[in-house]
């Protein structure tokens, strides 16, 4: 069993979520914010997802800088149905890559850490806090969330639901 993994850190005032680095095939830091729902990345329009707003009023955190990131993820990473919510969401199709992207407005980085610092959320409050997409939690001098990139996409398509 491997002790270590690389994530994908969106750190924010209060908080750090992190989601597996394997999800993502690269980012972008945009000059400005793009709040529209499609990016045009090398001649194919991508469907887009600002999920800056819904991570800030969700568990009431602050961006940490104006870093306008956009993540490109590959939609055969994620099931049928999580892929038909997001051309639905964003009314855009999936281009011949198959590639979609989110974006943050604040600072973005990759990090290795232990899985060990890795602990499951406290029985009582495991279940809602599995349907906003958190999987665990780490006290690296910071709060850190792990998070599960499609069910967070989920409950932010689907009106926090």
């Amino acid at each position: 069993m491997e002790s270590s993994n690389q994530f994908t850190c969106l750190t924010y005032s209060t908080i750090d979520f992190l989601i597996q680095s394997k999800y993502i095939l690269f980012g972008l830091y945009l000059e400005k914010p793009n709040k529209e729902l499609s990016v045009v990345f090398e001649k194919e329009l991508l469907p887009h997802i600002n999920i800056g707003a819904f991570l800030e009023s969700e568990f009431a955190c602050e961006p940490t800088g104006e870093s306008n990131t956009l993540l490109v993820m590959k939609k055969d990473d994620f099931d049928s149905d999580f892929q038909k919510l997001i051309v639905e969401y964003t009314g855009v199709n999936f281009p011949a890559s198959g590639n979609f992207s989110i974006s943050v407005n604040t600072s973005v980085s990759s990090i290795v850490m232990s899985v060990k610092t890795l602990r499951l959320m406290p029985q009582g409050i495991r279940e809602a806090l599995n349907g906003c997409g958190v999987n665990a939690i780490a006290f690296d001098k910071r709060r850190q969330l792990l998070v599960s990139p499609d069910k967070l996409l989920e409950r932010l398509m689907r009106g926090g639901k």
